[in-house]
């Protein structure tokens, strides 16, 4: 760890005999220098117990040598910014504060995305790092950061979905447009997500499928099992479930479309209410795995206006289910 070091100066090195005393001897403080990588790191753990993974920068500022630290938060979805700076020759820890940084989306913190850098973004030096949320279960959230050390104001821009087969990320990056206009880091952060080839832009039609269905799902987690009702849920028209329901083979009744098809891992009914032409969506499942040994739903037809019966193979064995399109009810 680095100390206030002295050196000592005799103006011209010379006595001044005239007067038969020696010239008067001057300390003069040398600046404390920037440390390196290591002792950057070294002074972090000793000064603000930041716990790991962190990215550590020691960096020369207009005020002077400091040392930022940036480490998330296991608690929230913040990430806390330490910033050490030296006072009468020793390091100390000038700064901890936590930026609101992250999507709230059920993922936590994995790992920085590579190490941190300095770019320079419209007039101003600003520190860039990435970095990688997960949720365990194929949830994801990629993060640009940037950090201004003048301002010391940190932003963030995030890209969230879910793993496809291949290891990209398909989702969404919600930034707001104007804020992305006028502010050139958030623009950055913009840019430099859209470039990254593994992550997918979902569209607005299959953000919306993917949210009615996860709304049916959370609302009939028993559907399957014991529920003797079902609710159903509202599907925007601007969604794929309609694109989809459109180009589906229809079963009919006097009051009611029904389409059963495949879409986005799922299986799913799509009703059509032809009093009203608007749509809902009327059953949500995983699309089965294997149909040897799980529930295959094979079939659906009409059995009278607004009966719908749910044909079903597992294995070698057939069942049903009937459900009433007007009432919500399930019938096993």
């Amino acid at each position: 760890m680095k100390v206030l070091r002295y050196i000592s100066a005799l103006a011209g090195m010379v006595l001044m005999v005239s007067c038969g005393t020696a010239a008067k001897v001057e300390e003069v403080a040398e600046a404390v220098p920037l440390p390196g990588a290591e002792e950057a790191e070294a002074l972090v753990a000793a000064l603000a117990a930041a716990p790991a993974p962190g990215l550590t920068l020691p960096l020369e500022t207009a005020s002077g040598p400091k040392v930022f630290h940036f480490y998330p938060d296991a608690n929230s979805n913040n990430m806390n910014v330490v910033t050490l700076a030296p006072r009468d020759g020793q390091w100390e820890l000038e700064n901890r504060v936590g930026y609101p940084c992250f999507e709230a989306d059920g993922t936590e913190f994995k790992e920085f995305k590579g190490g941190i850098r300095m770019e320079r973004i419209g007039e101003s030096d600003i520190l860039v790092m990435e970095a990688l949320r997960e949720d365990g279960e194929g949830k994801a959230q990629r993060s640009v950061i940037t950090f201004n050390p003048a301002s010391e104001n940190l932003q963030a821009v995030s890209f969230c979905g879910k793993y496809l087969a291949d290891g990209k990320i398909e989702g969404t990056s919600y930034i707001d447009a104007v804020a992305s206009a006028i502010n050139p880091e958030i623009e950055f952060a913009r840019q430099l997500l859209m470039a990254d080839g593994s992550l997918v832009e979902l569209s607005k039609a299959d953000e919306m499928t993917d949210q009615a269905i996860q709304w049916w799902l959370k609302n009939n987690p028993r559907a399957r099992t014991n529920a003797s009702s079902v609710t159903y849920g509202a599907v925007d028209a601007e969604s794929s479930l309609v694109e989809a329901y459109k180009k589906a083979k229809k079963e009919t009744s006097s009051g009611y479309n029904a389409a059963l098809f495949n879409i986005r891992g799922y299986t799913v009914i799509v009703v059509l209410r032809k009093s009203s032409g608007s749509y809902v969506l009327a059953w949500a499942e995983p699309v089965c795995a294997n149909k040897n040994t799980d529930p295959l739903l094979n079939n659906i037809y009409f059995r009278n206006d607004s009966n719908l019966t749910l044909f079903y193979y597992k294995g070698r064995t057939t069942y049903n289910y009937q459900l009433n399109l007007a009432t919500g009810r399930l019938m096993r």
